[in-house]
This record gives structure tokens, sequence and C-alpha cells, in this order.
């Protein structure tokens, strides 16, 4: 079993006022959370394509990191056809899709496959942000549960886990504003249903307040109970 994780990357690299200064500071700093949970917390192994939409900074930070494939576009294209690129660069039975604002408890890969290989013949996307606490999602998506897992009414695409004959089925992301929704809608269409974990196991940075283990996001630092975190 081979598994491609395919992370997209953007960060604005023309900065006009205070709040996109302010979303290029935040979005530098979440990807680096993303790059370091990734490799904190998995241990199966699996190949790392970055799909990178710019900026020049955020591209001088990647070419430091360990990629295996790592697709440069000149202008940002788009999730959704940063999103074609990865799947068509992918060689496994198992294809991640990861933004570039999710941080990554361990064990959200390998449970997720877990999860999809125990029901092989269930239309399934494997979606680690979700988990039997509902932490992570709305309660009106939830659906009950296929065995000790929650099932999910649908989730747009900022972490997946999914099969790759399901992805051959359904073919292309959409270049639209919306790429995740609208395979979402596709796929939900079609049957599919989104299996969380026992406990959700990824977070999504750019919409999420607070988190469990980090308070609110100051002057580019994650402020802790303990004072700040200088990981950035």
């Amino acid at each position: 079993m081979k598994v491609s994780v395919v992370l997209i990357t953007w960060i604005p690299s023309e900065i006009q006022t205070l709040s996109e200064r302010r979303l290029k500071k935040h979005r530098m700093v979440w990807l680096k959370e993303t790059f370091r949970s990734l490799k904190n917390s998995v241990t199966m192994p699996y190949e790392l394509i970055v799909v990178d939409n710019g900026s020049e900074e955020q591209t001088k930070y990647l070419k430091t990191q360990q990629i295996d494939k790592h697709i440069i576009n000149e202008k940002n294209v788009g999730i959704g056809h940063a999103r074609n690129q990865g799947m068509e660069a992918a060689i496994g039975d198992y294809i991640v899709f990861l933004d570039n604002d999710i941080f990554l408890e361990k064990g959200w890969l390998e449970e997720s496959i877990e999860a999809l290989e125990t029901y092989p013949n269930e239309k399934l996307i494997g979606c680690p942000a979700f988990g039997n606490d509902l932490l992570g999602c709305k309660k009106r998506l939830y659906l009950g549960k296929l065995g000790k897992y929650p099932l999910y009414q649908r989730y747009g695409g900022a972490c997946w886990v999914a099969r790759r004959k399901m992805l051959d089925e359904f073919g292309k992301w959409s270049t639209s504003t919306t790429p995740g929704r609208d395979y979402c809608v596709k796929v939900t269409r079609a049957g599919y249903k989104f299996i969380g974990l026992e406990k959700h196991k990824a977070t999504h940075l750019g919409k999420s307040k607070s988190f469990d283990f980090h308070k609110k996001f100051v002057d580019g630092k994650w402020v802790k109970a303990g004072g700040i975190d200088e990981r950035t």
C-alpha cells in the first residue's frame, strides 16, 4: 500500500493593507506548523508532494524541507488546479489532500487509513478533523456511526484521506473559487460519506479561534499558558 500526501501552499505576495500583512504573517506560521506536525505525527512511509503557489518567501522556506516532489507554479493557479497537479503526480493507493494551515496529531493518517481499510466496500472519505466528540464540525452534519467510527455528511477538503480509485472515478477538482465544496457535492450525491476517528486529530488553524494546546495567535506567535511560544 502506497500513500501520497498532497500539500497545497500559498501565501499572498502583494501586500497592500494591514489585514493582508497580518494574513501573510499568520499563513507563514501556519505553514511551518503544518510541516512540523506532519513530520512529527506520521510513522508510516509516504511520499510528500508540495504544490507551491507562492510567495517567494514561502518557496524559499519550502526548499529547506524534505519534499519528494516540489511543484512550483509561477503564479497562484488556485487550489483546485493545484490539487489536480498534485493528484497527477501522486503514485499512492491513498491520496491525502492538505491545506497549508492544518495541525495534525499523532495517528491521524494511520487511523484514517485503518478506518477505510475496515470498510473497503463502503463509499467513504477519511476525515481526521472529525471525531466522536463532535469537535471540528457542526452537529447537524453528524449522521451516526459505522462501527466505532462517526459518519458525517460533508467536509470541504482541507484535510481528506481518499482512495485513489474514488478520485479516478470522479476526476479533477474544479478550478472555481470553491473547489472543496464542489467536489464534496459531487461525491456526496454519489452516496459518499465522511468517516471520522474516535477523536478528531486534525485542526484547521485558519478557521479555528482556539484549540486544545494553543490559546490565541498574537503578533506572529502562539500565546500559551506558559507564555510565548517562539516556534515561528
